[in-house]
């Protein structure tokens, strides 16, 4: 297995972990917070929020006379799950070419998490960019 493999299947790890304890690693905060760094310029702070809340539900079958129990857990919703950015830049700051900032900072995030994440992005608490 490669290095590069390896890697990858330990973020997947991760991700499903944050999935099940609504908690992310410090390693994905420590990353997530530095998105907005590399790939817009002039930014002077940073707030984010996140919601990975899942509601799995699972179905009971009571069998009472075999005393057989079972379990199914229904696929966790997804459509909600989300992380915010509200930075605040220097609107002098060069940001051009931002559709493709836009979309380098989605793809950062849906690669430490789920390729179904929706990201949302604020300039100065205006809300710029929120993903389909």
């Amino acid at each position: 297995m490669s290095e590069d493999s390896k890697a990858q299947d330990i973020v997947r790890e991760m991700a499903r972990l944050a999935m099940l304890s609504n908690k992310l690693s410090e390693m994905q905060v420590k990353n997530l917070q530095m998105y907005p760094f590399v790939f817009f310029e002039g930014v002077s702070g940073i707030k984010m929020d996140y919601d990975f809340s899942n509601e799995m539900d699972m179905d009971t079958t009571e069998d009472k006379k075999e005393l057989n129990v079972s379990y199914k857990v229904k696929p966790p919703e997804i459509k909600h799950l989300r992380v915010r950015y509200y930075l605040t830049l220097d609107e002098k700051a060069d940001n051009s070419n931002i559709e493709k900032r836009f979309k380098a900072i989605e793809t950062s995030v849906r690669q430490l998490l789920w390729k179904q994440i929706s990201v949302e992005v604020y300039f100065n608490d205006n809300l710029k960019y929120k993903s389909k």
